[in-house]
Protein backbone atom coordinates (compact mmCIF):
# COMPACT_ATOMS: atom_id res chain seq x y z
CA UNK A 1 0.00 0.00 0.00
CA UNK A 2 2.99 2.35 0.73
CA UNK A 3 4.36 1.95 -3.16
CA UNK A 4 1.02 3.13 -4.60
CA UNK A 5 1.03 6.14 -1.71
CA UNK A 6 4.52 7.18 -2.93
CA UNK A 7 3.88 7.01 -6.12
CA UNK A 8 0.79 8.66 -6.06
CA UNK A 9 2.66 11.56 -4.65
CA UNK A 10 5.76 11.31 -6.73
CA UNK A 11 2.75 12.13 -9.90
CA UNK A 12 -0.06 14.43 -7.94
CA UNK A 13 3.00 16.80 -6.57
CA UNK A 14 1.53 19.62 -8.80
CA UNK A 15 -1.47 18.65 -11.32
CA UNK A 16 -3.43 15.76 -11.55
CA UNK A 17 -4.87 15.16 -15.54
CA UNK A 18 -6.14 11.61 -16.35
CA UNK A 19 -7.16 12.27 -19.99
CA UNK A 20 -3.96 10.47 -21.41
CA UNK A 21 -2.92 14.23 -23.20
CA UNK A 22 -0.48 16.78 -21.83
CA UNK A 23 -1.99 20.06 -19.82
CA UNK A 24 -0.63 22.14 -22.71
CA UNK A 25 -3.33 19.88 -25.20
CA UNK A 26 -6.08 20.39 -22.89
CA UNK A 27 -6.53 24.25 -21.96
CA UNK A 28 -10.20 23.82 -21.83
CA UNK A 29 -10.01 21.45 -18.91
CA UNK A 30 -8.69 24.38 -16.83
CA UNK A 31 -10.16 27.65 -15.21
CA UNK A 32 -9.59 30.09 -17.44
CA UNK A 33 -7.31 28.12 -19.63
CA UNK A 34 -4.52 28.23 -17.15
CA UNK A 35 -2.68 25.61 -17.07
CA UNK A 36 -0.16 26.43 -14.28
CA UNK A 37 -2.57 26.26 -11.74
CA UNK A 38 -1.38 23.46 -9.23
CA UNK A 39 -3.74 21.00 -7.15
CA UNK A 40 -4.91 22.52 -3.48
CA UNK A 41 -3.91 20.79 -0.27
CA UNK A 42 -7.28 19.00 0.04
CA UNK A 43 -6.79 17.36 -3.63
CA UNK A 44 -3.57 16.32 -2.49
CA UNK A 45 -4.38 14.45 0.54
CA UNK A 46 -7.95 13.04 -1.29
CA UNK A 47 -5.16 11.96 -4.05
CA UNK A 48 -2.48 10.18 -1.48
CA UNK A 49 -4.93 7.90 0.31
CA UNK A 50 -6.80 7.08 -2.11
CA UNK A 51 -4.99 3.42 -2.57
CA UNK A 52 -6.72 2.86 1.26
CA UNK A 53 -9.95 2.84 -0.31
CA UNK A 54 -9.97 0.24 -3.35
CA UNK A 55 -9.87 -3.07 -3.82
CA UNK A 56 -6.80 -5.04 -5.04
CA UNK A 57 -7.71 -7.72 -7.91
CA UNK A 58 -5.66 -10.25 -9.72
CA UNK A 59 -7.33 -10.96 -13.03
CA UNK A 60 -5.91 -14.45 -13.69
CA UNK A 61 -7.88 -15.14 -17.00
CA UNK A 62 -5.18 -11.97 -18.44
CA UNK A 63 -2.41 -13.85 -19.73
CA UNK A 64 0.42 -10.84 -19.22
CA UNK A 65 1.71 -11.37 -15.99
CA UNK A 66 1.95 -7.18 -15.52
CA UNK A 67 -0.63 -6.32 -16.52
CA UNK A 68 -2.51 -8.81 -14.17
CA UNK A 69 -2.49 -7.22 -11.02
CA UNK A 70 -5.13 -4.05 -10.26
CA UNK A 71 -6.46 -1.40 -7.63
CA UNK A 72 -10.37 -1.03 -8.16
CA UNK A 73 -13.01 1.65 -6.91
CA UNK A 74 -16.58 1.59 -7.72
CA UNK A 75 -17.96 5.18 -7.47
CA UNK A 76 -22.14 5.62 -7.93
CA UNK A 77 -24.73 8.26 -8.30
CA UNK A 78 -25.54 7.81 -4.45
CA UNK A 79 -25.26 8.79 -0.49
CA UNK A 80 -21.60 8.14 0.73
CA UNK A 81 -23.12 5.17 2.94
CA UNK A 82 -24.18 3.48 -0.05
CA UNK A 83 -20.72 3.96 -1.93
CA UNK A 84 -19.29 2.29 1.16
CA UNK A 85 -21.68 -0.70 0.67
CA UNK A 86 -20.82 -1.38 -2.48
CA UNK A 87 -16.84 -0.96 -2.40
CA UNK A 88 -17.20 -3.52 0.49
CA UNK A 89 -19.26 -5.75 -1.56
CA UNK A 90 -16.58 -5.66 -3.99
CA UNK A 91 -14.11 -6.22 -1.61
CA UNK A 92 -15.62 -9.71 -0.48
CA UNK A 93 -15.28 -10.48 -3.94
CA UNK A 94 -12.22 -9.46 -4.57
CA UNK A 95 -10.98 -13.37 -4.50
CA UNK A 96 -13.28 -14.07 -7.57
CA UNK A 97 -12.33 -14.20 -11.19
CA UNK A 98 -13.82 -10.97 -11.58
CA UNK A 99 -15.60 -8.94 -8.61
CA UNK A 100 -17.14 -6.87 -10.88
CA UNK A 101 -19.44 -9.53 -12.44
CA UNK A 102 -20.65 -10.59 -8.58
CA UNK A 103 -21.14 -6.95 -8.04
CA UNK A 104 -23.34 -6.59 -11.04
CA UNK A 105 -25.45 -9.82 -10.54
CA UNK A 106 -25.75 -8.44 -6.57
CA UNK A 107 -27.39 -4.99 -8.11
CA UNK A 108 -29.55 -7.16 -10.94
CA UNK A 109 -30.87 -9.42 -8.35
CA UNK A 110 -32.48 -6.70 -6.42
CA UNK A 111 -34.98 -4.94 -8.94
CA UNK A 112 -34.81 -4.99 -12.57
CA UNK A 113 -36.08 -1.86 -12.70
CA UNK A 114 -34.01 -0.10 -10.24
CA UNK A 115 -30.78 -1.96 -11.06
CA UNK A 116 -31.06 -0.71 -14.56
CA UNK A 117 -30.95 2.99 -13.18
CA UNK A 118 -28.36 1.80 -10.83
CA UNK A 119 -26.08 0.14 -13.74
CA UNK A 120 -26.62 3.19 -16.07
CA UNK A 121 -25.11 5.53 -13.23
CA UNK A 122 -22.17 3.54 -11.82
CA UNK A 123 -18.58 4.07 -12.81
CA UNK A 124 -15.50 1.56 -12.47
CA UNK A 125 -12.38 3.01 -12.03
CA UNK A 126 -8.85 0.81 -11.69
CA UNK A 127 -5.21 1.83 -11.21
CA UNK A 128 -1.53 0.06 -10.77
CA UNK A 129 1.32 2.10 -9.85
CA UNK A 130 4.32 0.59 -7.83
CA UNK A 131 7.69 2.69 -6.76
CA UNK A 132 9.70 1.49 -9.57
CA UNK A 133 7.15 1.74 -12.57
CA UNK A 134 7.54 5.04 -15.00
CA UNK A 135 4.20 4.85 -15.12
CA UNK A 136 0.89 5.23 -13.38
CA UNK A 137 -1.90 3.07 -15.33
CA UNK A 138 -5.76 4.46 -15.19
CA UNK A 139 -8.92 3.01 -16.48
CA UNK A 140 -12.27 4.09 -15.92
CA UNK A 141 -15.32 3.03 -17.76
CA UNK A 142 -19.16 3.64 -16.99
CA UNK A 143 -21.86 1.64 -18.03
CA UNK A 144 -23.76 2.65 -21.20
CA UNK A 145 -27.70 2.28 -20.89
CA UNK A 146 -28.05 -0.43 -23.47
CA UNK A 147 -24.97 -2.28 -21.58
CA UNK A 148 -27.39 -1.52 -18.42
CA UNK A 149 -30.19 -3.04 -20.21
CA UNK A 150 -28.35 -6.26 -21.10
CA UNK A 151 -27.36 -6.70 -17.43
CA UNK A 152 -30.84 -6.42 -16.10
CA UNK A 153 -32.83 -8.38 -18.63
CA UNK A 154 -29.96 -11.00 -19.78
CA UNK A 155 -28.35 -11.70 -16.25
CA UNK A 156 -28.51 -15.19 -17.16
CA UNK A 157 -26.52 -15.46 -20.13
CA UNK A 158 -23.12 -14.52 -18.08
CA UNK A 159 -24.05 -16.75 -15.82
CA UNK A 160 -24.49 -19.84 -18.17
CA UNK A 161 -20.91 -19.52 -19.19
CA UNK A 162 -19.43 -22.81 -18.29
CA UNK A 163 -16.00 -21.95 -17.68
CA UNK A 164 -15.23 -18.97 -14.94
CA UNK A 165 -11.93 -17.62 -16.32
CA UNK A 166 -14.12 -17.08 -19.85
CA UNK A 167 -17.03 -15.61 -17.80
CA UNK A 168 -15.15 -13.38 -16.12
CA UNK A 169 -12.95 -12.14 -19.56
CA UNK A 170 -16.75 -11.62 -20.61
CA UNK A 171 -17.58 -9.22 -18.27
CA UNK A 172 -14.14 -7.08 -18.54
CA UNK A 173 -15.07 -7.17 -21.82
CA UNK A 174 -18.36 -6.17 -22.08
CA UNK A 175 -17.60 -3.70 -19.18
CA UNK A 176 -14.87 -1.88 -21.39
CA UNK A 177 -17.23 -1.87 -24.32
CA UNK A 178 -15.11 -3.96 -26.45
CA UNK A 179 -16.51 -5.81 -29.29
CA UNK A 180 -16.72 -9.63 -28.25
CA UNK A 181 -15.66 -11.13 -31.84
CA UNK A 182 -12.37 -10.18 -30.56
CA UNK A 183 -12.36 -12.81 -27.28
CA UNK A 184 -14.84 -14.77 -29.65
CA UNK A 185 -12.14 -15.50 -32.77
CA UNK A 186 -9.45 -16.50 -31.09
CA UNK A 187 -11.29 -19.12 -29.25
CA UNK A 188 -12.97 -20.39 -32.15
CA UNK A 189 -9.93 -20.50 -33.77
CA UNK A 190 -8.07 -22.91 -30.67
CA UNK A 191 -11.23 -24.91 -30.95
CA UNK A 192 -10.91 -25.84 -35.11
CA UNK A 193 -6.91 -26.27 -33.92
CA UNK A 194 -8.09 -29.53 -32.02
CA UNK A 195 -10.00 -30.44 -34.59
CA UNK A 196 -7.35 -30.13 -37.43
CA UNK A 197 -4.86 -32.24 -34.87
CA UNK A 198 -7.56 -34.57 -33.57
CA UNK A 199 -6.71 -33.32 -30.02
CA UNK A 200 -8.80 -32.31 -27.19
CA UNK A 201 -6.68 -30.22 -25.33
CA UNK A 202 -8.35 -26.86 -25.71
CA UNK A 203 -10.53 -26.24 -22.13
CA UNK A 204 -13.26 -24.56 -23.68
CA UNK A 205 -16.29 -25.32 -24.43
CA UNK A 206 -18.10 -25.06 -28.32
CA UNK A 207 -21.20 -24.74 -26.44
CA UNK A 208 -19.31 -21.36 -24.51
CA UNK A 209 -18.32 -20.50 -27.66
CA UNK A 210 -21.69 -20.06 -28.89
CA UNK A 211 -22.87 -18.52 -25.87
CA UNK A 212 -20.32 -15.37 -26.43
CA UNK A 213 -22.35 -15.76 -30.01
CA UNK A 214 -25.22 -14.85 -28.48
CA UNK A 215 -24.53 -12.31 -26.00
CA UNK A 216 -23.00 -10.32 -28.50
CA UNK A 217 -26.02 -10.86 -30.56
CA UNK A 218 -27.78 -9.71 -27.74
CA UNK A 219 -25.51 -6.42 -26.74
CA UNK A 220 -25.62 -5.07 -30.76
CA UNK A 221 -29.86 -5.60 -30.27
CA UNK A 222 -30.15 -3.43 -27.08
CA UNK A 223 -27.51 -0.79 -28.69
CA UNK A 224 -29.46 -0.23 -31.76
CA UNK A 225 -32.44 0.71 -29.46
CA UNK A 226 -34.69 -2.73 -29.22
CA UNK A 227 -36.49 -3.29 -25.87
CA UNK A 228 -36.85 -6.63 -26.76
CA UNK A 229 -35.17 -9.71 -28.12
CA UNK A 230 -35.94 -12.87 -29.39
CA UNK A 231 -32.62 -15.38 -30.00
CA UNK A 232 -35.10 -18.67 -31.50
CA UNK A 233 -33.33 -17.77 -35.51
CA UNK A 234 -29.67 -17.89 -33.78
CA UNK A 235 -30.49 -21.45 -32.04
CA UNK A 236 -31.79 -22.20 -35.29
CA UNK A 237 -28.34 -21.52 -36.56
CA UNK A 238 -26.15 -22.93 -33.85
CA UNK A 239 -28.08 -26.39 -34.35
CA UNK A 240 -27.85 -26.43 -37.75
CA UNK A 241 -23.80 -26.51 -37.45
CA UNK A 242 -24.41 -29.48 -35.08
CA UNK A 243 -26.15 -31.57 -37.48
CA UNK A 244 -23.69 -30.63 -40.14
CA UNK A 245 -20.57 -32.24 -38.06
CA UNK A 246 -23.18 -35.12 -36.71
CA UNK A 247 -23.57 -35.75 -40.59
CA UNK A 248 -19.47 -35.79 -41.48
CA UNK A 249 -19.33 -37.55 -37.91
CA UNK A 250 -21.15 -40.49 -39.19
CA UNK A 251 -20.30 -40.13 -43.00
CA UNK A 252 -16.58 -41.15 -41.50
CA UNK A 253 -15.48 -37.79 -42.82
CA UNK A 254 -14.61 -35.96 -39.41
CA UNK A 255 -10.88 -34.85 -40.69
CA UNK A 256 -12.65 -32.31 -43.36
CA UNK A 257 -14.56 -30.17 -40.34
CA UNK A 258 -11.56 -28.62 -39.24
CA UNK A 259 -10.59 -27.08 -42.68
CA UNK A 260 -14.42 -26.20 -43.38
CA UNK A 261 -14.79 -24.13 -39.98
CA UNK A 262 -11.20 -22.82 -40.87
CA UNK A 263 -12.68 -21.29 -44.07
CA UNK A 264 -15.88 -19.81 -42.73
CA UNK A 265 -13.64 -18.46 -39.87
CA UNK A 266 -11.49 -16.78 -42.08
CA UNK A 267 -14.48 -15.40 -44.20
CA UNK A 268 -16.17 -13.99 -41.11
CA UNK A 269 -13.36 -12.18 -39.65
CA UNK A 270 -12.58 -10.43 -43.30
CA UNK A 271 -16.67 -9.56 -44.21
CA UNK A 272 -16.67 -11.90 -47.41
CA UNK A 273 -20.15 -13.19 -47.42
CA UNK A 274 -19.94 -14.39 -50.98
CA UNK A 275 -17.07 -17.04 -50.31
CA UNK A 276 -18.48 -17.41 -46.79
CA UNK A 277 -22.14 -18.58 -48.50
CA UNK A 278 -20.25 -20.59 -51.44
CA UNK A 279 -18.44 -22.76 -48.61
CA UNK A 280 -21.66 -22.89 -46.75
CA UNK A 281 -23.84 -24.05 -49.81
CA UNK A 282 -21.41 -26.95 -50.88
CA UNK A 283 -21.31 -28.52 -47.02
CA UNK A 284 -25.24 -28.74 -47.48
CA UNK A 285 -24.81 -30.06 -50.08
CA UNK A 286 -22.07 -32.77 -49.51
CA UNK A 287 -24.44 -33.50 -46.10
CA UNK A 288 -27.44 -33.90 -48.33
CA UNK A 289 -29.16 -31.73 -46.18
CA UNK A 290 -31.22 -28.54 -47.24
CA UNK A 291 -30.50 -25.16 -46.32
CA UNK A 292 -32.35 -23.57 -43.47
CA UNK A 293 -34.18 -20.39 -44.59
CA UNK A 294 -32.76 -18.46 -41.78
CA UNK A 295 -29.55 -18.53 -43.86
CA UNK A 296 -30.34 -15.63 -45.76
CA UNK A 297 -30.21 -13.10 -43.35
CA UNK A 298 -27.03 -13.60 -44.71
CA UNK A 299 -27.00 -11.29 -47.55
CA UNK A 300 -30.41 -9.25 -46.54
CA UNK A 301 -29.33 -8.88 -42.62
CA UNK A 302 -32.88 -8.50 -41.50
CA UNK A 303 -32.98 -10.29 -38.31
CA UNK A 304 -29.57 -11.76 -37.76
CA UNK A 305 -26.53 -9.95 -39.51
CA UNK A 306 -23.69 -11.93 -41.00
CA UNK A 307 -21.65 -12.12 -38.08
CA UNK A 308 -24.45 -12.92 -36.06
CA UNK A 309 -24.82 -16.21 -38.25
CA UNK A 310 -21.49 -16.79 -38.98
CA UNK A 311 -20.16 -17.16 -35.22
CA UNK A 312 -23.50 -19.19 -34.01
CA UNK A 313 -22.86 -22.16 -36.95
CA UNK A 314 -19.28 -22.13 -36.89
CA UNK A 315 -20.24 -22.35 -33.23
CA UNK A 316 -22.34 -25.31 -33.51
CA UNK A 317 -19.63 -26.78 -36.03
CA UNK A 318 -16.70 -27.04 -33.68
CA UNK A 319 -19.58 -28.14 -30.58
CA UNK A 320 -20.79 -31.75 -29.15
CA UNK A 321 -23.93 -33.87 -30.39
CA UNK A 322 -26.98 -32.23 -32.25
CA UNK A 323 -30.31 -33.12 -30.52
CA UNK A 324 -32.79 -32.32 -33.20
CA UNK A 325 -36.02 -31.35 -30.02
CA UNK A 326 -33.93 -28.48 -29.13
CA UNK A 327 -35.14 -26.47 -32.35
CA UNK A 328 -38.07 -24.56 -31.51
CA UNK A 329 -39.38 -23.72 -34.89
CA UNK A 330 -41.49 -26.62 -36.72
CA UNK A 331 -41.15 -24.98 -39.92
CA UNK A 332 -37.05 -24.62 -39.98
CA UNK A 333 -37.07 -28.01 -37.89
Amino acid sequence: MWELQWHCRRLYRKHFAPLAVSSGNARNMYWNMNTDYGICAICKLILFCSPAGTTHIYKSYLRKEEENEFYNFVNIDGTVKELLNINESLMKAHDKDNPFEVLIQDLVQDNKQKSEWQLSNILFVEFKASVGGKKCTLNYFNMPMYLAQFFSKQDKQISGIYNGKLRASVVDQLIKQRDLKHLLIPILREKIKDILEDKKGFSILGSDCYKIAKIRFFINRYKGGKLEVDDKKLKIVRYAGENIREKYIKANSKNKLGGIAYRLLNTAKVGNKKDFMDTLLRIFVSAEEDVPLVFLDVMAEKELNFEDIAYAFISGLVSDKYDPSKVDNKEEK
